[in-house]
């Protein structure tokens, strides 16, 4: 075997060495991104809803002094719906996945 051969083989060694390692990478900024959309995909819900609905409620402290309904119960509902939604765009994203 001679020098032009051998400069030869690890040319192809270090090319195949070279796309292992970009594979890799690929998967992981891949696995990154999943993630990402997995977050997402939890957190677009609240943020539409409590958009939506806003934080102007009619209960708390009036102008007069009084105390006027329930100062937790729209956010229980904002946060109620919120996860309701999360939920149903996981079981759905999770039923695409099956088909595809």
């Amino acid at each position: 075997m001679d020098i032009k051969e051998q400069v030869s083989d690890l040319d192809k060694e270090l090319d195949e060495l070279h796309r292992f390692v970009s594979l890799r990478r690929e998967k992981a900024r891949s696995e990154d991104a999943q993630t990402l959309n997995w977050i997402a995909a939890l957190f677009l819900p609240i943020t539409v809803v409590s958009g939506l609905l806003g934080i102007n409620y009619s209960g708390g402290w009036t102008f007069d002094g009084t105390f006027k309904g329930s100062v937790f119960m729209p956010i229980w509902t904002v946060v109620g719906i919120s996860v309701g939604l999360a939920i149903l765009i996981i079981l759905v994203l999770k039923i695409i996945r099956k088909f595809f």
